[in-house]
């Protein structure tokens, strides 16, 4: 997702981070106690870089958004308000 994120095609990010999204509650409804201990050193490192690359995503695309609301503020009101 990050690659695509840096190299501008967000149309295909909506469908990954949905399925990231469900990986991850995945990960967090595994009961460490059924893994072994190499399974719970390899969930623990998917959730660890699932949520970097999420930081990371959002950190590319937070100044887009402030950009958008800042454009939306900007635009004339209905009745003119």
């Amino acid at each position: 997702m990050l690659e695509l994120a840096r190299a501008g095609r967000w149309q295909q990010l909506p469908e990954l981070d949905a399925q990231c999204d469900a990986a991850f509650r995945q990960l967090q409804d595994m009961d460490a106690d059924d893994l072994s201990a190499q399974e719970r050193a390899r969930t623990l490192a998917l959730a660890l870089r699932i949520r970097a690359d999420q930081e990371a995503l959002q950190a590319l695309t937070r100044p887009q958004f402030l950009r958008l609301a800042r454009a939306v503020d900007g635009l004339p009101r209905p009745g003119g308000q």
